[in-house]
């Protein structure tokens, strides 16, 4: 299955920027202004693939452009499933350790005997010294 989907994660990558490459191209025959719409304008090749659905070159890139997302979709589904089946632990599956145990009544001890360390910087910052920063710099 992790060659299944590394390939299908690939082979889908290349197809969707192989076919964003040439509906680039496209764009730019069409016109300049297409062109750099579909270059920096998010989404914007959307519109230019509604508007341009009567050619049958243009409807055939975006198709292959929609299989190519598809299909590295599917490839990290692939992947992730694996990722997750073989690498990422069970809770369950952790044998129990004896010689590990709990502390919390040593930890209940620590909180009430420590002692509160109080901010050495609160103290020092008082009304005048704020306003005075202020009009510094008003």
């Amino acid at each position: 299955m992790f060659f299944l989907g590394i390939g299908f994660l690939i082979l889908g990558l290349i197809l969707a920027i192989v076919s964003g490459i040439w509906g680039l191209v496209q764009a730019f025959s069409e016109g300049t202004l297409w062109g750099v719409a579909y270059l920096f304008i998010p989404f914007a090749f959307v519109i230019f693939y509604l508007t341009n659905w009567s050619q049958r070159k243009i409807r055939k890139n975006f198709i292959l452009m929609i299989i190519g997302l598809i299909l590295s979709l599917v490839g990290s589904g692939a992947l992730g499933n694996h990722i997750t089946n073989n690498f990422v632990v069970n809770s369950a599956n952790i044998p129990e350790n004896p010689t590990i145990t709990t502390n919390s009544e040593n930890t209940a001890k620590n909180i009430e005997t420590t002692e509160v360390i109080s901010d050495p910087f609160i103290p020092s910052i008082n009304g005048s010294e704020i306003t005075s920063v202020v009009s510094i710099f008003f």
